[in-house]
This record gives C-alpha cells, sequence and structure tokens, in this order.
C-alpha cells in the first residue's frame, strides 16, 4: 500500500507539473515539446485513476478481511 501511495503522489506531481506547461504550451515554440506535453499529461491522468482504482480495491480487500477476521 506505501508503494501504491508513493507512486500516487509521484503521478500528482507530475501531473501538476505538466498542467503548469498546459498553461503556458503557446509560449512554447517546439511542436514535438507541446504534443509530449498533451500526451505525457493524458497518459499521467490514466496513471493516476489506474492508482487510485489499485488503492480503492487495496482498502477495500483489507477492510473486508478485518471483518471476517473479526466474526470468525
Amino acid at each position: 500500500m506505501k508503494k501504491i501511495k508513493e507512486d500516487l503522489l509521484g503521478s500528482i506531481i507530475g501531473g501538476v507539473i505538466l498542467l503548469i506547461g498546459l498553461k503556458f504550451i503557446n509560449l512554447i515554440p517546439w511542436s514535438w515539446l507541446q504534443t509530449g506535453i498533451k500526451i505525457g499529461l493524458f497518459y499521467i491522468v490514466i496513471d493516476i485513476v489506474c492508482l487510485l482504482w489499485k488503492l480503492y480495491k487495496f482498502k477495500k480487500i483489507s477492510k473486508s478481511e478485518l471483518i471476517n477476521d473479526k466474526i470468525e
């Protein structure tokens, strides 16, 4: 779970940096860098959603295991 949280934090920081780059995309003269920022932001958003889903499933499984342990 610690690894998932660290990956999530890194992805969020990277996403914020790319979001700032997207804000100033018209000031960037190179089209390949503009494309890289757009694709990178799209990739990081998908990565964040996947990590949040893993964290949700992990917490859900952990919670159900705790309930089952208390019942037994």
